[in-house]
Parts: structure tokens; sequence; C-alpha cells
């Protein structure tokens, strides 16, 4: 199972039976739907409303990303297991299990961003003083996560920790890709328009997870549910941000993506044409490995919630 990106003005699609067909100028592209989970479109192009259910009546998720990376999502639907999200909903209500979900989803992300530093330091032992130090900090803010007593101080560690795990980042980056730091909506410098997308990416992974486990993606933990938002997805990428900022770093250490492969637009700077040529094969290549934990991850998370509210109404 794969995903097709759609990233040409030109481009047309059709479905024919069991077969999309992707026009782009003179080539033609035939692709059978059993062999995709997602559909990708990044440029301006017609699709019919029956292509879109059809791609969602056959199990596909598309993902329409537009101007300033903002995007919608069109997800496969089905009956799913009420049981699992009566069980969210509760588990959302119960503050003492809000909070011990939240907290399990930032410890995760702190332990992949420290895993992803160690590989750093191997990588480059010039760097040890900075790299030591952030790993410190993190070291600092994990410790204080099993004393936090509401969400609040939560979003505090993690946020601090971000930082921390920036500055460290940001020095191993060249200095052409001009970060000073985390910034976005819209990204200032080409560096946060890789990670930007990137996220965006993956949340979209994490929304169709979900989906597929039988969970609300709207409704999560760590971050309050708010209008268009998929928190819950928001929840479940944190523990796997590391793997695309290790990825970006590759790409940008490598020069296979340089200043020269993003313009500015309206205040924002964005990845051209030919950088997404590069991009988009990079992330798929990411996802083959990583696609399968994070539904693994998703499923086990709906396993979990009923059990954690069954022993929580059985303690009281």
């Amino acid at each position: 199972m794969g995903t097709l990106y759609l990233d040409h003005k030109s481009a047309s699609v059709e479905r024919t039976g069991p077969v999309l067909t992707v026009r782009n100028g003179l080539s033609t592209q035939r692709i059978p739907l059993s062999l995709l989970d997602r559909v990708v479109v990044c440029a301006e192009i017609a699709l019919p409303m029956s292509l879109l259910v059809a791609l969602a009546e056959s199990g596909v998720t598309t993902t329409l990303i537009g101007r300033r990376q903002r995007f919608a999502h069109v997800l496969p639907h089905g009956p799913g297991d009420v049981l699992r999200l009566i069980a969210q909903v509760h588990c959302f209500e119960n503050l003492a299990l809000k909070l011990r979900l939240a907290a399990w989803m930032v410890r995760r992300k702190l332990r992949a961003h420290q895993r992803f530093l160690a590989r750093l330091l191997a990588a480059r032992p010039d760097q040890r003083l900075t790299l030591t130090k952030t790993r410190q900090r993190l070291t600092e803010r994990m410790r204080a996560i099993a004393t936090a007593t509401t969400i609040d101080e939560l979003r505090g560690i993690e946020g601090a920790a971000a930082r921390d795990y920036f500055e460290g980042y940001g020095v191993m980056l060249p200095p052409e890709m001009g970060f000073t730091g985390r910034n976005r909506r819209p990204p200032k410098d080409p560096a946060n328009a890789l990670l930007s997308l990137a996220y965006t990416l993956l949340h979209s992974e994490a929304v169709g997870a979900l989906a597929a486990a039988g969970l609300e993606p709207r409704l999560g933990f760590l971050h309050d549910p708010a209008w268009g938002r998929a928190s819950l997805a928001a929840d479940l990428v944190e523990g796997w941000r590391a793997s695309v900022d290790e990825m970006v770093w590759q790409l940008c250490r490598d020069r296979l993506l340089r200043a020269d492969h993003f313009a500015s637009q309206d205040g924002a700077v964005l990845l051209g044409k030919s950088g997404r040529g590069i991009f988009f094969p990079a992330f798929e290549s990411l996802m083959r490995t990583q696609r399968p934990p994070l539904r693994r991850f998703a499923r086990l998370l709906a396993a979990v919630l009923p059990r954690l509210l069954a022993q929580s109404r059985l303690a009281t």
C-alpha cells in the first residue's frame, strides 16, 4: 500500500472501476485502488466529488494541502467501534486518566528526541557540548513529567522541552537553511518550511491511523479540542516528530535540498516544485518504515482506553 502525490496543476484524475487513471500532459499512469491507502493533493486540480467518495469507499484517505500548508482530510468511512468512542469520551472527561494519557504522549516525545540527539552526537562529536547540554535539559524535563498535576503543567513541560530541543537541533543544520528557532504559520526560513510540511503530512498519517483504529481524531488528551483541529492526531504524532526531524536534517546535511529550492511568497518561505520532487519521495521512504508502528500504536491506544476506563471504575 502506498501514497499517490498529485503536485501538477495540469494533472487530471479519473476512476474506471478499481483503477485510477492519472494524466499529466503527455504521460498517463494507471494505478489500482488496491495499491493505495492515501492520496495527497498539493496542486490546484479538479477532483470530482464522485472520485472523493469512491476513494473513501475504497479505504483511501485523501489529504488536500492548500496555500501555506493548510490542509483538509477526506477519510474512509465505516461503522467503527462505538464502544471505543465511548471509552475515549469518558477518558477525556476523567481528569486523572486524561492526565495519565497526556503524560504518556509527552514522555514518548521526549524519549524519541533523546534517541535522535544521541544519533546526532555520534554523527557530530564536534558539537558534543551543545548536544550533551540539550540532552541533559530534556532529562530534567522528563523528571518533571512525573510530578505534573495538571494538563497545563504538562503542556508547559512539553513546550520548554521543545525549545531546548530545537536549540540543539538548530546547530546541526547548514547556515543557509536560516534556522534560528521554530516558527510557523507561516514558516520564515527554509528549515521551518521543511519541518512544517513534514509535520503536516505526518499529522495526516495520524488522522488516518486513528480513524482506522476506530477512534475520533478530533478528541485529544494533551491538545485541547478546537474547531478544525484533530487533537488526538496531534497527540499521536508527538512520538514521531523526531523521525521527520531526522529526515529533514539528512536532506539538508547532504544538500539534497538547498536554499535555492525555496521561494518567498506573501511573507512565507515555501518549498518550490523542484524541491517537492525531492522531498515527497524522501518522506514516503521514511513512512514505509514508520507507518506500520504508527498504525500499531493507534490500535494499541484504541485497546488501552477501554481497559483504563474499566480499571478506573473498579478502583472507585
